[in-house]
């Protein structure tokens, strides 16, 4: 008896209610992403010039497990990120794509354009990264612009988040930032150790760090409508700080 092979295309999907159609876009869509910073060289007849651009790198999941510390600013990113297939599907699915989704166009580099989600994505901000390059949060002002208004989210490493002022520096850079995610080192990637070694941060120690910060981010966030964050690399919360606009 010969098997019956299923249609190749689903006709009554517009028949579906438009909530259900909605889900199945949704359903193609990458889980939280990770947006890093990274070098981009062009060059003209008597110069090299090299550009801080923003790019998807992988999903967070991902990004968390691996040890960037010794990320190269020049490298490809940790994984392919395409933007979203719901783009091209048809009108409705490209519609409620763009209703969710924004693109980050850099300036001077029109084909380092991605589609992003603001409600999603995450925006990895490291010292290191920014150290390396003239003007660090200035030089991405420049190429971006306003567009750094739609950043709702950004993670910063414990590390970073020590110095009040760069702290203060990156709330000015994102106005628009909902949420800031700190990570609290646990060693797990440090020279010389390993997750199960002595020197490794216990749950007490990631408290206690994310208690002083507490203490201090309080007058970081005020006048703004955030929330801090301080995590580990399994997701734990050990601690919030909210804006007094979110707790009234």
């Amino acid at each position: 008896m010969s098997s019956i092979s299923p249609p190749a295309t689903f006709f009554r999907f517009l028949n579906l209610p438009l909530e259900i159609r909605r889900m199945i876009w949704e359903e193609t869509w990458s889980e939280s992403r990770i947006l890093e910073l990274v070098h981009k060289e062009t060059s003209t007849p008597t110069e090299f010039i090299e550009h801080l651009i923003i790019r998807p790198t992988c999903n967070l999941t991902k990004w968390l497990q691996l040890d960037v510390g010794s990320r190269s600013l020049d490298g490809e990113p940790m994984e392919a990120c395409p933007n979203p297939v719901t783009l091209r599907v048809c009108h409705e699915s490209r519609a409620y794509t763009l209703s969710r989704f924004v693109c980050m166009r850099h300036t001077a580099l029109q084909s380092c354009a991605f589609y992003f989600n603001p409600q999603s994505d995450v925006l990895w901000l490291g010292l290191d990264l920014l150290s390396e390059l003239d003007g660090g949060l200035s030089e991405l002002q420049t190429w971006y612009h306003r567009q750094l208004e739609s950043i709702r989210i950004i993670l910063v490493e414990e590390a970073e988040w020590e110095e009040k002022s760069y702290a203060g520096s990156i709330l000015d850079t994102f106005p628009g930032l909902r949420e800031v995610k700190v990570l609290l080192m646990d060693n797990e990637f440090s020279d010389g150790f390993s997750e199960t070694d002595e020197a490794s941060m216990t749950s007490e120690d990631c408290l206690e760090s994310a208690h002083r910060f507490q203490e201090r981010d309080i007058d970081l966030l005020r006048g703004r409508d955030l929330v801090i964050g301080y995590i580990d690399r399994a997701r734990n919360v050990y601690a919030h700080c909210r804006s007094e606009a979110l707790t009234m």
